[in-house]
């Protein structure tokens, strides 16, 4: 189910999920049904292992104006996935869910664009952030052998919406231990961080975590 809360001075007439499995462009509209203390609910139909949906809400009031969600919308929407396994570990896990158009073009655009794509964030099984951004970080030196956010080793940017942060951030990078992996260890620039905060220098604060991208590890 997709809950939402929608609110109007001029009072809530009706709100529509609307959703399309991807790859398909056909959308589904789905009447959402008040369920009280402001809270809508409507369902997408449980999907197989591996299916990317995305969806936006349409809300009306009486006078008839829409509010939709996420604000860009349909331009820009909500993305979940089906069927998606916990890797193994105390590890936390972020996923970032995109639609195969936003993959697209971020595998065949410039390497070094500052333009986040649209996605939905998901940290561990407990946050969901919708409007989300992605692109690539890190220097000329590394953009060479970026191919598309599902192939080679990258790093990344992930930009959080201003009123819906991470760990109190609008961004964070995302980056392989040292540069793209280079360090066989895992640990020693991690090291080398802590070091520099025991004795009052300025240090990255870093946390290890998987990182799945549309499914992908």
């Amino acid at each position: 189910s997709i809950i939402a809360r929608i609110e109007d001075p001029d009072r809530v007439a009706h709100a529509q999920l609307i959703y399309r499995v991807e790859p398909s462009t056909n959308t589904v509209s789905v009447p959402m049904v008040y369920g009280g203390a402001g809270y809508y609910h409507g369902a997408i139909p449980g999907q197989p292992a591996g299916a990317t949906v995305a969806f936006h809400i349409d809300a009306v009031d009486y006078p008839g104006a829409h509010r939709v969600f996420p604000d860009k919308a349909p331009a820009g929407e909500g993305v979940v996935r089906f069927g998606e396994t916990t890797p193994s570990g105390r590890l936390a896990t972020y996923r970032l869910w995109m639609t195969q158009k936003n993959i697209n073009r971020w595998a065949q655009r410039e390497r070094s664009s500052n333009k986040p794509l649209d996605g939905t964030f998901v940290y561990n099984n407990q946050r969901v952030v919708y409007g989300a951004g992605g692109l690539y970080s890190g220097s000329p030196y590394h953009w060479g052998n970026y191919n598309s956010p599902l192939g080679n080793a990258a790093n990344y940017l992930v930009i959080f919406p201003k009123d819906d942060l991470f760990l109190g951030e609008t961004d964070t990078v995302l980056n392989l231990p040292s540069n793209l992996a280079s360090d066989s260890t895992g640990v020693r620039e991690q090291t080398a961080f802590w070091m520099a905060s025991q004795i009052g220098q300025p240090s990255n604060h870093r946390r290890y975590h998987h990182l799945l991208i549309n499914g992908v590890d």
